[in-house]
């Protein structure tokens, strides 16, 4: 039975995109390129649109083929299980970033200090949660966050557009293209949205406007990433790189007479829904990954549940939940590692199915 709608995974299209893109990493990118991070933004989402074309090809043409079996029935078991090995891996890095994410946000907005033990504890019980449910269950719950997240999202372009100076973003390049291009490289990690639906492959149910309805989603996410990302920086400008909570910050400059706006604590109690669900997403699709890598029964999933829970939360604990740490070692020699994962598994995508095609066909002919 298909377990997500496609009005489903095009809001998890949408909110995947968003989430982990409108804290930290407009501060991050405009460290390297200034005012030219619309840029990056846009390239690294033109690359990211090649790869999701290809999902949805593979989608349309064969909307009942799982990604487990296009790469096994493809690339053989020993290959599948590196693949699956690494993309468990990724998966679990990026819990850990949202993760983190999530917890500088709290930290910088609640004005108390946010105790890593405790918020640990209950990462750890979401993640706990996320990994037994099944995909419907994910599906079921964006429908019901879509409004909140609508708001907050929302609230922050109102109440900033009208402090935004969009001349802070000329001169285009002045500095070349280089800038650009080495903040796409060292934080390409923050992108590469579609690697999570090539695992919704084979449980989406198709209607005539599947693909449409997906692309509109995703692009929609896009095109909001973009604005604020460009208010972002006409409201900062040059000092853009100290402000790293950027969705609730802009909303801090709302014409108050006040000292503080009411407006940026709906969105900074609102808008870590979206990055716990990501969370959670993230947790599960590692966990798959895993089951997929050991070919585990029914009966041994919780043990890698478990693997999987740990490992994050050592990880978590052993960072002391300090971004700078993290960033060091994702911008440093494993962004190569990154780089290939992201980008280079997705290559093998379009051989694997022209593989897959070419095996079934000559199962046809004998």
């Amino acid at each position: 039975m298909k377990e997500v709608s496609t009005f489903q995974i095009t809001l998890m299209f949408m909110i995947t995109t968003i989430a982990s893109k409108v804290i930290m990493l407009p501060a991050l990118i405009a460290q390297v390129a200034m005012n030219d991070l619309c840029w990056v933004f846009l390239f690294n989402f033109l690359i990211d649109g090649v790869f999701f074309l290809i999902f949805l090809f593979i989608l349309k043409s064969n909307p009942n083929l799982t990604f487990r079996q296009l790469i096994e029935k493809s690339l053989g078991k020993v290959v599948s299980k590196i693949i699956f090995f690494l993309l468990a891996g990724y998966f679990i890095i990026k819990a850990i970033v949202v993760a983190e994410e999530a917890y500088v946000l709290f930290d910088e907005t609640v004005y108390v200090l946010m105790d890593k033990y405790l918020f640990t504890f209950v990462l750890l019980l979401l993640v706990s949660y996320a990994s037994t449910i099944k995909l419907r269950a994910f599906g079921r719950m964006i429908e019901i966050l879509i409004y909140m997240l609508g708001v907050s999202i929302l609230v922050s372009f109102i109440s900033s557009v009208g402090d935004t100076d969009l001349s802070n973003l000329l001169p285009i390049m002045a500095n070349g293209p280089m800038p650009v291009f080495d903040a796409m490289i060292k934080h390409c990690f923050w992108f590469g949205d579609f690697m999570l639906f090539y695992f919704l492959l084979g449980d989406i149910k198709i209607s005539k406007h599947t693909g449409r309805s997906i692309m509109v989603g995703w692009a929609t996410g896009c095109l909001i990433v973009l604005g604020i990302s460009a208010i972002f920086y006409g409201i900062f400008n040059l000092t853009s790189s100290m402000h790293i909570e950027a969705i609730v910050e802009i909303a801090e400059y709302f014409p108050k007479l006040s000292t503080e706006t009411r407006f940026n604590w709906i969105i900074a109690f609102i808008f870590p829904f979206a990055l716990f669900y990501s969370v959670c997403l993230y947790t599960k699709l590692s966990y798959n990954s895993f089951q997929y890598a050991f070919n585990a029964k029914e009966k041994h999933k919780y043990y890698i549940i478990l693997f999987v829970i740990i490992l994050i939360i050592a990880i978590l604990l052993v960072t002391e939940i300090t971004f700078e740490i993290l960033k060091e070692f994702l911008t440093g020699w494993f962004n190569f590692v990154i780089v290939f994962i992201q980008y280079g598994i997705p290559l093998l995508i379009p051989i694997a199915y022209v593989i897959y095609k070419n095996k079934k066909q000559r199962e046809k002919t004998v």
